[in-house]
């Protein structure tokens, strides 16, 4: 398992969402550690080597004089008051003793936290703090966590999938929507508890691994939660290919609906729930976007909801990859961060200016409009490494609900100097923010979400309601606007296109279980009658109108 240790008591923390957005921090804020050894790096580092690097590299960087800040003056009259000396006598040893030296030691040692620790330096960066940390053995990171992150089944999961409690397997599923077998995830439950709420962990970083969310899978069993951790398209063996927060979402929910068919007993189906960290918090806010009847609560830990304003801040746009690289390359950016955004960008099928469907297909600021519903959760800290865009893009999404009449979207946003921080690491301040979820999904607090008979709709790539799917193009590369009406007689969908491309076409799938005969109108134009499947599949346009009516007995 991963842990962080402070002290020798300290409670093993457990990673549930991984850093995929560190980089850009390896890449601003310490470019020197790299400097020396940029020349002997293979291009195409891993970004797990490059992280893993970045804790183990440098040396403290010490102060000439005690820093001027209020932190700094109550830690000095705190410690001189414990220690039973006066304040200048302490400023003395520190001076002497080394004053990083001194407060990483007072960390190790579990006489001050970690967010008391980051915020005695303003002046710096948090992961430059963290850093002189792990160097100076005021933090520890274990031993398996490089493993975990480059995906190997390490020993820990090996013993997690034999405990006799707790119940962790790999499950292998398919697509109902592509023909995509098979796709991996792990499952954690006790097997002594029926009806369990239903928790997914979404790994982060792209493409990713799901072996750093089994520890945490683990330990949401042991609260009571069916945990389910998916290994996404081309992830741990998984079929297809990554598409960052598009289709791939799709893999979730049928991991979910995997879990329904197969463990009945077990879960709770209507109490469902997603969550995850960095890319796996992407998702989570995706998830719910795009699933708006599904998910009880989401809670997206650092997670931005539009990916073309990060990346374009960052400058991938109006040239090609290979310019971008060498600019970024000549600023000191280590090979594992310019290969985590070649994977984004392969992923993405192209740098956003060639792509400008796919870019809006991925803006769910978008997409607010779809869900009233589930209880969503935004947690992250203002130095987070996609700021300012996740700051400026979260606080849009949450603006945008509000305007709309919307209760349901709750921030939970740090900042230097606060007593509790949600960095970007594993971290003690994160799990705090359980409380926010944890009790209220096991009381079920909030109810089962039921989508409105008639709404408008975004469709990032697709939508899927338990009433109806729409599926755009290739499901990753359009935007349209649909203004529904769903009734046990007759369904009408408006679509307006959103995106460029007028060529695009979508397909419209309703259910009809009990197999009875309907009319389907395009534009006013009978296409089919006597249909009678069990599912209604309709192609239409962008700008089409589908009318969707029960036939006269």
């Amino acid at each position: 398992m991963i842990q962080l240790k402070i002290r020798k008591k300290w409670s093993m923390i457990v990673l549930f969402g991984l850093i995929s957005w560190m980089s850009v921090y390896l890449a601003a804020i310490v470019p020197s550690i790299y400097s020396s050894t940029q020349k002997k790096q293979k291009e195409k580092e891993k970004y797990a080597e490059t992280l893993m690097r970045t804790f183990t590299s440098g040396e403290i960087i010490e102060l000439d004089k005690i820093p001027d800040n209020k932190h700094f003056s109550r830690l000095i009259k705190d410690q001189a008051k414990h220690e039973g000396i006066s304040e200048d006598e302490l400023r003395k040893v520190m001076l002497e003793y080394g004053v990083m030296k001194y407060v990483i030691h007072m960390l190790r040692d579990g006489q001050i936290s970690l967010t008391e620790y980051v915020n005695l330096r303003p002046d710096i960066h948090w992961v430059e703090a963290l850093r002189m940390a792990y160097v100076g053995g005021g933090l520890t990171l274990g031993e398996e966590l490089g493993k975990l992150l480059a995906g190997e089944v390490t020993e820990s999961v090996q013993k997690l999938r034999q405990d006799k409690e707790i119940k962790v397997r790999e499950i292998a599923y398919r697509s109902s929507v592509e023909d995509l077998y098979p796709l991996y995830a792990e499952v954690a439950f006790d097997p002594n508890r029926k009806k369990a709420p239903v928790i997914v962990l979404v790994h982060g970083d792209v493409p990713g691994t799901r072996m750093i969310a089994i520890a945490g899978a683990y330990a949401y069993a042991k609260k009571g939660f069916f945990a389910i951790a998916p290994s996404q398209r081309g992830r741990d063996g998984s079929a297809g290919e990554g598409d960052v927060f598009c289709r791939e979402i799709y893999d979730i929910y049928d991991a979910v609906e995997y879990v329904k068919q197969n463990y009945p007993d077990y879960i709770d189906p209507t109490n469902i729930n997603i969550t995850g960290g960095s890319a796996g918090g992407m998702a989570s806010i995706a998830a719910a976007v795009r699933f708006p009847d599904y998910f009880r609560m989401s809670i997206p830990y650092y997670g931005s909801p539009d990916t073309g304003h990060w990346l374009r801040l960052l400058g991938l746009s109006g040239k090609t990859f290979e310019q971008w690289k060498q600019g970024v390359r000549s600023q000191g950016w280590p090979e594992g961060s310019i290969t985590l955004f070649r994977n984004i960008i392969q992923a993405l099928g192209g740098m956003l200016h060639e792509v400008p469907d796919k870019v809006m297909a991925r803006n769910l600021v978008l997409g607010v409009i779809n869900n009233p519903y589930t209880q969503i959760h935004m947690i992250w800290d203002m130095q987070d490494g996609a700021a300012p865009s996740i700051t400026m893009r979260n606080k849009a999404y949450h603006k945008s609900a509000v305007e709309m009449g919307y209760t349901n979207v709750h921030i939970h946003y740090s900042k230097v100097g606060d007593s509790i921080r949600y960095l970007h690491w594993i971290t003690p301040d994160n799990a705090t923010a359980q409380r926010f979820f944890i009790p209220q999904i096991l009381a079920e607090t909030y109810p089962p979400p039921i989508l409105a008979d008639a709404g408008r709709l975004i469709v990032l790539g697709f939508v899927k309601t338990k009433q109806f799917l729409v599926w755009l193009g290739q499901g990753d590369d359009a935007v349209a606007r649909v203004d529904y009406q769903v009734s046990f007689r007759r369904s009408e969908f408006r679509f307006r296109r959103l995106s460029q491309d007028k060529n695009v076409r979508g397909k419209l799938v309703l259910p009809n279980k009990e197999k009875k005969k309907w009319t389907v109108k395009v534009n006013r134009k009978v296409v089919m009658s006597d249909v009678d499947a069990s599912e209604i599949t309709v192609d239409f346009g962008l700008d089409d109108v589908v009318v969707v009516a029960l036939q006269k007995e």
